[in-house]
């Protein structure tokens, strides 16, 4: 059973490889006739029209997300962590920082929207301690990222968002968890929120490619650790997971 599982997960990473190669360029053609159409026809077009050709870039941006998204999961499949001192404070301070200017960003988009339709400010909470510890500095940045930017987006309209970083050192373990109250997931898509392609019913208008969990349960899974969520829909989510503790020159056990 164990040999047909893996198998089975070699020939989804060969097809993955496959599709995302094969899809790039006609994505990149759609891009760009789409561009070419708004510079030269902009004007003649109705605003109907103008809308179809917006939904139309709007889709291919987030084909062409996907495709990234496919293939730095296929990536994390072929290759092992690179191990090396990481100060878990500086890079959180990295990936807040690159979020908070984000969110400054969208903020600034919103000016001309009525009152009712804007967003509160995100308040965020991190330790003032949090350890060094021997982990993949790049995967561990993408964790953070990809737990931070699915807070943002699956917020509540009507309440002011709270994102929480926690950190626990236990035995064996680095324990951290990315805590929000946001709209929380339904019971029964929790068990399969961490597979590939997977979005919950209620969040069917909002843009997403449904790869940013399973990346980071791949992340997490490759440093022998583990992931796990805890969520009630209309409270928020919280997901935990472990970076076990290895010395240099050592593997994860």
């Amino acid at each position: 059973a164990e040999l047909q599982l893996q198998r089975r997960e070699e020939e989804l990473e060969n097809f993955v490889n496959v599709i995302s190669h094969n899809l790039k360029t006609p994505i990149i053609s759609i891009q760009g006739f789409a561009n070419l159409l708004r510079e030269e026809l902009g004007p003649q077009l109705s605003p109907e029209h103008l809308h179809f050709l917006d939904r139309i870039q709007k889709s291919a941006v987030l084909m062409e997300k996907m495709i990234l998204d496919l293939l730095e999961f296929s990536r994390l499949g072929r290759e092992l962590p690179k191990l090396e001192e990481v100060e878990v404070r500086e890079l959180l301070r990295e990936v807040l920082d690159e979020t908070k200017l984000l969110e400054q960003i969208s903020r600034k988009h919103e000016k001309s929207l009525p009152e009712r339709d804007k967003i509160a400010p995100v308040e965020f909470v991190a330790p003032e301690h949090l350890p060094r510890l021997r982990a993949d500095s790049s995967g561990l940045k993408t964790v953070f990222q990809n737990l931070l930017n699915n807070a943002l987006k699956y917020r509540r309209a009507e309440v002011p968002l709270r994102i929480e970083i926690g950190w626990q050192e236990l035995p064996r373990f680095h324990a951290f968890w990315v805590r929000d109250n946001g709209m929380g997931i339904e019971p029964l898509f929790q068990k399969k929120a961490f597979n590939l392609f997977q979005r919950g019913p209620q969040v069917g208008h909002i843009s997403g490619t449904g790869v940013g969990l399973a990346v980071v349960r791949r992340i997490i899974e490759n440093h022998k650790g583990l992931v796990r969520m805890d969520s009630k829909p209309g409270e928020g989510t919280t997901i935990y997971f472990t970076i076990p503790k290895v010395e240099a020159g050592e593997e994860p056990a």
